[in-house]
C-alpha cells in the first residue's frame, strides 16, 4: 500500500499516456477516489485532462455489463484554443483512441489479467 491509500486502494494515484492518431500524446494522473466492489469505481482525472471518470458494473446475462461515464476537459492551452476550429478533427481522434483502448482492454480480458 502507498502512502495516502486506504486497504481498498481509494488514494492510489496512477499516470496514464496515451497515444493518439494525431502527433500529440495526452498524460495524465488518475486517483482513485470511492469504489464500491463489483458495482462502482470513481477516480479523478488531472493533468493534460482534469474531469472524473465512474465506472458502473452489473450483471448482464451471464456476464458483466460496464459503463463509463467519462467528464473531463483538456488543459493544454493550444487544444482549447484551437476546439471551435478543429472540433471534427479531435472527435475523430477521440474515436480512434478509444478504439485501440476497447481492444486492448479485450485482449487483457481475454488472457485474464487485468
Amino acid at each position: 500500500m502507498r502512502p495516502g491509500q486506504d486497504p481498498d486502494g481509494v488514494g492510489a494515484i496512477r499516470r496514464l499516456h496515451w497515444k493518439t492518431a494525431l502527433p500529440y500524446d495526452l498524460v495524465f494522473d488518475v486517483e482513485l477516489i470511492a469504489i464500491e466492489p463489483m458495482h462502482r469505481i470513481e477516480g479523478r482525472a488531472f493533468g493534460e485532462l482534469d474531469g472524473i471518470g465512474v465506472w458502473t458494473l452489473g450483471p448482464e446475462g451471464g456476464g458483466t455489463v460496464v459503463r463509463y461515464d467519462w467528464q473531463v476537459d483538456v488543459t493544454k492551452a493550444w487544444m482549447r484554443l484551437f476546439v471551435p476550429f478543429l472540433r471534427p478533427v479531435f472527435a475523430w481522434n477521440h474515436g480512434v483512441v478509444m478504439r485501440r483502448g476497447e481492444a486492448g482492454l479485450a485482449s487483457r480480458l481475454r488472457r485474464d489479467t487485468v
